[in-house]
């Protein structure tokens, strides 16, 4: 699944959506919706009551924290699936590495139903 997400193609289309997601947020005040201002040594937002304000609080924080979320929690599945995938195909190995040594042990060479 790994080279059918992350082709060339894909990974352009990726960092392009991330950068018109950023100068679109990061532009409103440019074009006229609320305002910069410089203040000592940063740069924030004039008005805090304005609807920018909201509007740039929910698209810069929960949505992106959503979408980390869901990532590390799609990978932590994927992670359990192949660890007890793992562990059940260890577990068929030992088992039948123990019978194995059993007739050895035994010099049994009758077949086990």
């Amino acid at each position: 699944i790994y080279h059918d997400v992350l082709n060339r193609r894909n990974t352009i289309l990726m960092i392009l959506a991330v950068w018109s997601y950023a100068v679109v947020i990061a532009g409103l005040p440019l074009v006229g919706w609320n305002r910069y201002e410089y203040t000592g040594n940063t740069c924030s937002i004039a008005d805090q009551n304005h609807p920018y304000f909201r509007t740039f609080f929910f698209l810069t924080f929960p949505i992106p924290l959503i979408i980390t979320a869901t990532c590390y929690i799609w990978i932590a599945v994927k992670t359990n699936k192949v660890h007890h995938k793992a562990q059940s195909h260890n577990k068929k190995k030992f088992q039948f590495s123990q019978s194995a040594n059993h007739l050895r042990r035994t010099g049994t060479t009758d077949k086990v139903a």
